[in-house]
């Protein structure tokens, strides 16, 4: 290959402390990459053997860049730094303990032909040994379309509506693939720095100008659950992230459109459903405390007769542990019955 390829698409990795899990991530990208790929890794000053691994795949791969931090500024900084030091004319985020699927990359080659701004696909989700649990639908199957342009006011709302969870707006950063120049354009908004919602920020500003979004109903990312770094803050704190940021998005991006507003924090109530938040309620002591989030949760669009069941069966935690044990299909099955014979 062409020493002076252009860089087609970069792959960019901000990462803190996964030695036991990079290697993995990067030798599942580094087994289809080309001279027009570039993978970015942003260390957020990792305590661990993360530079060590890094190391050991750049004498592999010559477009393998390594940047290390002086201290851990946070997953969102670091996301934001990997893309200013990336030189490709698009972008895949990746986390550093997800995996890519064979075939991925040429997939995202072929598809990012059609010049959108962004695209989003599938993932599978996995258990912490990468084994398969099942596939996402980021979107309704009700769309008549996979293309959206977001900078349209209907075209966003109808997105709004089709979105089955949080991750249809970008949330989860490996399902997304988007123009370098949009993002750059837009820029780092200290506002959201450690959120875990400032590149969701970003990339929702594309809307500004030019937002063309191309749906991929196929999962091309292995996703491992039960290793969400957040998750060490506590249930509350982790949901809390959840729904905080997404107020903070609402009110710096659609404060002055109710509809949209409205519309875009009901997206919410799919992602984080009702038995979720009984999970929520029985991590909470407080009563007081519930009360305080419920008043917040019904912005979100959350009924007041939901909130004042789950404030009541939440208080039970070992029936609730018990239900969120169990599938989705056969825990709605399971709480509904109980419910009848409490009340």
């Amino acid at each position: 290959m062409p020493v002076d390829q252009p860089i087609k698409l970069s792959v960019c990795i901000p990462t803190y402390n996964r030695a036991a899990f990079i290697g993995e991530t990067l030798e599942s990208i580094l087994s289809q990459t080309n001279g027009s790929i570039e993978v970015v890794v942003v260390d957020g000053a990792s305590t661990d053997g993360t530079p060590e691994v890094v190391a050991s795949y750049q004498k592999r791969f010559s477009n393998l860049i390594y940047h290390r931090g002086a201290q851990n500024m946070g997953v969102d900084r670091d996301m934001a730094t990997a893309v200013e030091l990336a030189s490709g004319e698009y972008c895949w985020l990746m986390s550093s303990d997800d995996l890519i699927k064979p075939g991925a990359i040429s997939n995202m080659l072929k598809e990012i032909q059609s010049g959108a701004e962004i695209y989003l696909c599938d993932v599978t989700l996995c258990r912490p040994d990468m084994q398969s649990i099942r596939d996402t639908k980021f979107l309704s199957d009700h769309r008549s379309s996979n293309q959206f342009d977001l900078a349209d006011r209907e075209q966003f709302l109808t997105y709004l509506n089709l979105a089955t969870s949080n991750n249809a707006l970008f949330c989860y950063m490996c399902a997304i693939l988007f123009r370098r120049s949009s993002w750059v354009n837009v820029g780092f908004n200290e506002h959201f720095s450690r959120t875990g919602y400032a590149h969701v920020f970003t990339l929702l500003s594309f809307i500004k100008t030019r937002c063309l979004v191309k749906y991929i109903p196929t999962a091309l990312v292995l996703n491992r659950s039960g290793n969400d770094s957040f998750s060490n803050q506590g249930i509350e704190k982790r949901f809390m992230l959840d729904f905080d940021g997404y107020l903070l998005l609402a009110k710096e991006l659609f404060e002055s459109d109710t509809q949209v507003k409205r519309a875009f924090l009901q997206v919410m109530t799919r992602e984080h459903r009702w038995y979720r938040l009984l999970k929520l309620r029985s991590a909470i002591q407080s009563g007081k405390a519930w009360k305080e989030i419920s008043a917040k949760l019904l912005v979100f669009g959350y009924s007041g007769t939901t909130l004042a069941v789950c404030g009541f069966c939440g208080r039970f935690k070992a029936l609730v542990d018990a239900a969120v044990f169990l599938n989705k299909r056969f825990a709605d099955v399971f709480v509904v019955r109980w419910l009848r014979v409490r009340f």
